[in-house]
């Protein structure tokens, strides 16, 4: 009965309108002050431990990251390759965006970074060739959704932080489906330019194309650098940011130049503002998932579930249903701290393979991103592309069902997440 009261709470609270973070505070609170029979005392203690992770450092220093790849004009430099190598096909921008989400993704892992930093000069750039305000947009906002998946992803560092699973296995496990989505991307945008007879770009010469690929070639091996310096042990995931933020230091002003003293001074600014918003959710949330330890609701739920179904397709389905709708109306990191503790046990419980979890559990959050209302990412492609809610929602349908076929391939599929971690670490007993 208290966990229903929690939840319950938390979502009326939402629904009135109160920010994220104070829904998800007062209740907890309520509960221990007239429910439970714990000491409030206890309080500082549980937001210490659950910001005293090692793992919660990666978070700032990947944000970082991000900010960097886009001050220091690498994003700038990325676009030119990948118009370099799809800019002559039908719906030329819309997959010169989508590869450059790709490349942006092995680099900084964050969906709204990487919307706002490709989005600022191809939004642009799409609507002054002819493309509709509405399409730049949403193509932009569904490219995105690869950030998150292929590595680094800041995503899979909080999932496998909150739910004890490896960093490195979600990482790997997300490449594989961020491929194949990228693929859908391309193609349907293919299929949609070509109906609406939008503009082509013409094929710069072989030196030209092999320019522009060649000076994006140091930013094109950030991710191998992760996932080779993780898969020998050099460093871990959290490391890894730093040797990133390095790196982007290294060569923006050692190979590209142009770059000042003061756009690292506004990147590092605005990582801090980031960060501190992202470090009080997570430590309220840490209040929230002890509550429901000592409610034992993993444990009842766990059982509630088993005595259900034992199947792990119907459960991953099940999961992945409530996940979509609660992405529509909660944002992705309170979901990944509360409810990852809670669903992990019953996961393994089923005989699941946690990798496969993982991406199931972020491929569904992530869409809630791109929807309203509170989609992050949707408003930012919104504003920058000048465009209503009501027409960006009707735009972002097809993309969406792209990304649900993916969600559908890899509940049916688990190889397709769990394939390269086993491949990479070995099969885990």
């Amino acid at each position: 009965m208290e966990t229903i009261i929690l939840f319950g709470l938390f979502f009326l609270l939402m629904a009135i309108g109160l920010p994220v973070v104070f829904s998800m505070a007062i209740p907890p609170l309520l509960l221990l002050v007239f429910k439970l029979d714990v000491s409030p005392s206890l309080l500082p203690t549980v937001i210490i431990g659950a910001m005293d992770k090692w793992s919660w450092i990666a978070i700032p220093l990947f944000v970082y990251l991000g900010n960097l790849l886009d001050a220091t004009g690498i994003t700038k430099r990325l676009i030119g390759a990948a118009q370099a190598l799809v800019g002559h096909i039908p719906g030329a921008l819309s997959h010169v965006t989508v590869l450059v989400h790709l490349m942006m993704a092995g680099m900084s892992g964050s969906m709204v970074g990487d919307a706002a930093a490709v989005g600022s000069f191809m939004i642009p750039g799409m609507k002054k060739d002819g493309y509709p305000a509405t399409y730049a947009a949403a193509i932009t906002a569904a490219g995105a959704l690869l950030g998150p998946l292929i590595p680094p992803s800041i995503a899979a560092i909080v999932i496998g932080t909150s739910g004890d699973i490896s960093i490195l296995r979600i990482w790997l496990g997300g490449v594989f489906p961020g491929l194949i989505l990228a693929l859908l991307l391309i193609i349907l945008g293919y299929f949609i330019c070509r109906r609406g007879n939008y503009p082509i770009s013409p094929r710069p010469p072989l030196r030209e194309a092999a320019r522009r690929i060649t000076i994006a070639l140091p930013a094109l091996i950030t991710p191998f650098i992760f996932i080779g310096g993780m898969r020998t042990g050099l460093f871990t995931a959290t490391e890894a940011a730093a040797v990133g933020i390095c790196y982007a230091v290294l060569i923006s002003f050692g190979i590209y130049g142009g770059t000042k003293i003061t756009d690292i001074f506004n990147a590092s600014l605005s990582a801090i503002r980031s960060t501190a918003g992202i470090f009080f959710i997570i430590a309220i949330a840490g209040v929230f998932s002890w509550v429901l330890t000592t409610l034992q609701a993993s444990q009842r739920l766990s059982e509630f579930i088993v005595s259900l179904s034992t199947s792990p397709t119907v459960f991953l389905y099940a999961l992945s249903i409530t996940l979509l709708i609660l992405g529509c109306v909660v944002e992705g990191a309170p979901l990944y701290l509360v409810l990852v503790p809670l669903f992990t046990p019953i996961a393994s419980k089923l005989g699941i393979d946690l990798v496969q979890f993982a991406v199931v559990f972020e491929i569904c959050t992530l869409v809630g991103q791109l929807t309203p209302p509170v989609g992050i990412t949707m408003y930012v492609v919104c504003q920058i592309g000048d465009v209503t809610v009501a027409d960006y929602t009707k735009a972002i349908l097809p993309f969406l069902g792209m990304s649900i076929i993916v969600l559908i391939l890899v509940i049916h599929f688990p190889q397709i997440a769990v394939w390269l971690p086993n491949l990479v670490m070995g099969v885990t007993k």
